[in-house]
């Protein structure tokens, strides 16, 4: 229990133990097919080697093959335990951003399943074991998990996923959105007629004291002032105006709407329909 616990704690060391388990032989090592050109590579590095192309960077699709290595080259020179132990050290990395990405996407245990499955040596072992592809290809997955986490984030937009099962009713938040715009991949078949569209209808009577309509209409459907319009929440969010006391609008907006009316404490009627063509 008490390894149990430790390892609960510091997953990091978990899954540096699978990595060791799973690639720590690679140590003892010697170069295998292609990394013979890498090693001719290293040596002659202004030279073309097969697909590596001239110079530092190289050229085609093995470019910056060489360049991941030619640091501890100069250092070690042709020692072997230190291009394996570079490699090694890349694929935890990998393996650590694999967790990250699946924490983040479904939740920590699903990602630290998926870090110890990706550790345990079971995808594409033939690229991390080859120096010719290692160190690129774990940088690849790094790179992309980090895109994947980041993407957003780099664009000033944050918002977190996360998948829920449960009832719908569950959500009342999310129960309108989710009816009409939510994908259906399996379920009792239903008939319905097509094209449809999921509208919910805003009824109310005269609004007193008069300041209250003034600022309610504001908000709905916007207004002018020193020839600027600026544009209602009815426009925003492809809402109609039916009378002069009812509005339509789609089903997903229907909080916005809602919420609005309730801050103003106005009374108001609410039926929810299906518009067809």
């Amino acid at each position: 229990m008490k390894i149990i616990k430790f390892f609960r704690r510091n997953y990091w060391i978990l899954l540096l133990l699978t990595v060791l388990i799973s690639y720590g032989q690679i140590l003892f090592m010697q170069p295998w097919q292609d990394d013979n050109a890498l090693f001719f590579k290293l040596a002659n590095i202004k030279e073309p080697a097969g697909y590596l192309g001239k110079g530092l960077f190289g050229e085609g699709p093995y470019k910056y093959t060489a360049f991941f290595y030619y640091p501890l080259y100069k250092i070690f020179g042709f020692n072997t335990y230190a291009f394996f132990s570079e490699g090694l050290i890349f694929y935890f990395l990998s393996a650590w951003s694999i967790y990250k990405l699946f924490s983040e996407m479904m939740s920590k245990p699903v990602g630290k399943v998926a870090g110890i499955l990706f550790a345990a040596g079971y995808i594409a072992s033939d690229g991390f074991i080859r120096l010719y592809n290692s160190v690129g290809t774990s940088l690849s997955i790094i790179f992309t998990s980090f895109l994947f986490l980041n993407y957003w984030k780099l664009k000033g937009i944050e918002n977190n996923f996360n998948i829920i099962i449960g009832k719908l009713n569950q959500w009342k938040e999310l129960k309108n959105s989710i009816i009409s715009n939510g994908i259906t991949l399996y379920s009792k078949f239903k008939e319905y007629p097509e094209k449809g569209e999921h509208k919910v209808l805003f009824s109310f009577e005269k609004i007193k004291p008069e300041s209250k309509r003034v600022t309610l209409f504001k908000n709905l459907f916007g207004y002018k002032k020193n020839n600027k319009k600026y544009q209602g929440l009815l426009q925003k969010y492809n809402g109609i105006r039916i009378g002069s006391g009812s509005i339509m609008v789609p089903l997903e907006s229907y909080n916005i709407f809602h919420k609005l009316f309730k801050k103003y404490l106005i009374k108001v009627k609410i039926i929810k329909l299906v518009e067809y063509e």
